[in-house]
């Protein structure tokens, strides 16, 4: 992959979040939540759930301003640190 593909694959990866942000999907209320968190191509943590397609802002927030707080795995599962 050349740097001018990677770099329009990370810039079509944002504006595709700009879309989820400016007019989100929320999250489902009868949905069993299972989220995770996209792969990062800005300093915007985007967490999504994989069931209903929501996206849940308030984590979503609180990752990107607290990541130590939290702890993702390889498939991008979240869980807060310190057994939370």
């Amino acid at each position: 992959m050349t740097a001018l593909s990677a770099f329009r694959r990370a810039a079509a990866a944002t504006v595709s979040r700009d879309i989820l942000w400016r007019d989100p999907t929320p999250l489902a209320g009868d949905c069993d939540h299972v989220l995770r968190c996209l792969p990062v191509v800005e300093f915007r943590q985007t967490v999504i759930c994989v069931r209903c397609g929501g996206l849940d802002t308030a984590l979503s927030r609180d990752l990107t301003r607290n990541p130590a707080g939290y702890a993702v795995n390889g498939e991008g599962r979240v869980t807060r640190r310190g057994g939370v």
